[in-house]
């Protein structure tokens, strides 16, 4: 850690150096900074960290995280949904939040699916970086079992369109990409 602490670093540099040293770090680091987390004062200061704790790249800490996002012993039920973005927006989480999300979609539906504009924005995060038809499938027979998705509703759908639209990108311009670095490599 900088000397002196984390206290000492710039304000304008913390999201950095903090999710750079959880990125890089062990489970001794990650505790590090969710003491920071727990100590800080500001609003400001407590989202840099939840935002850095969730660029671990240890699954278990993720899978960790991610339970603590609903339990109000840890994490506070405002921050919940943020903490299942940032972990969905770490490639080395992305599967682990939406495994998480599929678990836990009733416990979530009824804390923030009527009305929250959140709940949408997460189911958007966890799901629309997949690639494949077989993903797009998975996704879709899931949200298929669970019409009602309160505030996710429209979510849903538009996160199918994006995975399709990254399927169809890639099948328009895979080859093209492969050729122009294999050229550019030489």
């Amino acid at each position: 850690m900088a000397v002196g602490g984390p206290s000492k670093i710039e304000p304008n540099f913390r999201y950095t150096y903090y999710s750079t040293a959880v990125a890089n770090g062990d489970e001794e680091v990650w505790d590090f900074f969710w003491g920071v987390y727990q100590n800080a004062t500001t609003a400001a200061e407590k989202r840099k960290c939840l935002f850095a704790l969730a660029q671990s790249r240890i699954p278990w800490l993720l899978n960790r995280y991610l339970s603590w996002s609903l339990d109000r012993n840890y994490i506070r039920q405002q921050d919940a949904l943020s903490v299942i973005d940032y972990v969905a927006g770490n490639p080395n989480g992305r599967d682990t939040a939406w495994l998480f999300v599929q678990e836990k979609w009733d416990e979530l539906l009824k804390q923030f699916g009527s009305g929250s504009f959140s709940f949408g924005r997460m189911i958007k995060r966890t799901t629309g970086h997949y690639t494949t038809h077989f993903m797009y499938n998975q996704v879709k027979a899931f949200f298929d079992a669970r019409p009602n998705a309160g505030a996710g509703t429209r979510a849903q759908q538009q996160a199918l369109e994006s995975i399709q639209a990254n399927i169809d990108w890639i099948q328009r311009n895979e080859a093209v990409v492969t050729f122009w670095l294999k050229q550019t490599s030489t």
